[in-house]
């Protein structure tokens, strides 16, 4: 344990979520929330929404774009401690703490955008890979494949995909989501993520999760702040570009087959450093 159960505490997260957009905060935000003992409740609540300003909150967490520095001053009037998960937003932070988990993120970003807030940057705070399952898996002679390039149609790159899919039998099964269709539960995304041998992902919540499961990934990023996950991990060889992909199925079954057990090799020697639950939750109440 943690923490011993004590009275019940509160933490209220903010998130963006509108039509088309926004699930990665959500996602990032019931992450989080496992860093907390279990008196603690939890209360989600979308930015676009009015919330009360006369409850009291231990924490308040903030992962949004709509939120500035005015809300926050507004968010520490009730909140004993307010978190940012930051991804490069351009504005001043009133925030007790940001977290910008980017391999990318550098003290010398945040320079006369805080005065007393500190800072938790780089992929030891990737609390996402701290929390997702691993369930290995073993390949068989059919490979089972998994699309999610985030909430929105994407037909221009999702359509050359399916065709490239469609030519070759050992691709059994194709699990796709998103690309406008209605939002499934999470749990029933995760599963179907750790069932398939290949991922197909746009680098954002999405990509930490994959990372986890040690799969092989072929990445795009569909939006400036994910470009940073993208360069970091196609570096380090864990991810290739979706572009690839076309080329990739042109090999032999038996290529493909051992392209898929080789690359968890590669999840073996990178060890991306981060904190544990224990020491992140140290850091927070510090």
């Amino acid at each position: 344990m943690i923490l011993k159960r004590n009275k019940e505490k509160k933490v209220l997260f903010l998130y963006d979520k509108f039509k088309g957009s926004g699930n990665g905060h959500l996602s990032r935000c019931k992450y989080f929330s496992k860093l907390f003992p279990k008196n603690f409740k939890f209360e989600f609540v979308n930015s676009k929404k009015k919330f009360f300003l006369k409850k009291k909150y231990e924490f308040g967490i903030i992962d949004s774009y709509k939120i500035n520095y005015q809300k926050e001053r507004k968010l520490k009037k009730i909140c004993k401690k307010l978190v940012t998960i930051d991804d490069f937003s351009k504005r001043k932070f009133a925030s007790d703490i940001i977290i910008n988990y980017s391999p990318l993120a550098k003290k010398s970003f945040y320079k006369k955008k805080i005065l007393k807030t500190k800072l938790f940057l780089g992929s030891k705070y990737n609390f996402v890979l701290n929390f997702t399952k691993f369930e290995k898996k073993r390949v068989k002679h059919k490979v089972k494949i998994f699309v999610y390039l985030g909430t929105k149609k994407r037909s221009h790159i999702m359509n050359p995909l399916i065709k490239e899919i469609k030519k070759r039998k050992i691709f059994n099964e194709t699990f796709i989501f998103g690309n406008g269709k209605k939002i499934t539960s999470h749990k029933k995304f995760l599963k179907k993520m750790r069932f398939s041998d290949i991922l197909i992902l746009s680098s954002g919540v999405s990509l930490q999760e994959g990372i986890s499961q040690k799969k092989m990934i072929f990445v795009t990023f569909v939006s400036q702040n994910q470009k940073s996950f993208y360069d970091y991990y196609k570096k380090k060889g864990l991810i290739k570009d979706i572009k690839y992909f076309k080329r990739f199925t042109k090999f032999s079954d038996s290529k493909i087959l051992k392209l898929i057990k080789e690359n968890q090799k590669k999840f073996v020697r990178f060890n991306n450093n981060n904190l544990s639950r224990n020491d992140f939750w140290r850091k927070l109440n510090a």
